[in-house]
């Protein structure tokens, strides 16, 4: 019988596009404003297979630096398309969750709450 991996429920099992993934990225599980982010969990080669995580709070996500983008707790954060930082902007953008501490309009990085 084969062994089967049992996650944490937290997470789910994604298989690597071509180029693979980071540990940490931000990745689309689900695209659109409705849409579901992940953090990946291992860095690996585009065709194997990692956990990624659906749910849960996350420090030091890349955010946009552009002047004014401020992040208030609470607020509703997207996954740009072009970049894969987090955004206040929902049109073209995916969903992310919502922000967990104020970012300064300097800041790099965010505290997202996962929308899972």
């Amino acid at each position: 019988m084969k062994r089967q991996m049992h996650l944490d429920g937290d997470s789910i099992l994604m298989t690597a596009p071509t180029g693979g993934l980071t540990a940490g990225q931000l990745i689309i599980v689900r695209s659109g404003t409705g849409g579901r982010c992940g953090i990946v969990v291992n860095t690996v080669a585009a065709g194997a297979v990692t956990p990624v995580k659906i749910r849960g709070t996350f420090k030091g996500v890349p955010a946009n630096a552009a002047t004014g983008l401020t992040f208030a707790v609470g607020d509703i954060l997207y996954r740009k398309a072009s970049d894969g930082k987090l955004t206040k902007t929902s049109t073209s953008n995916t969903l992310a969750g919502f922000a967990a501490a104020a970012k300064t309009a300097a800041g790099t990085t965010a505290e997202l709450v996962l929308n899972g």
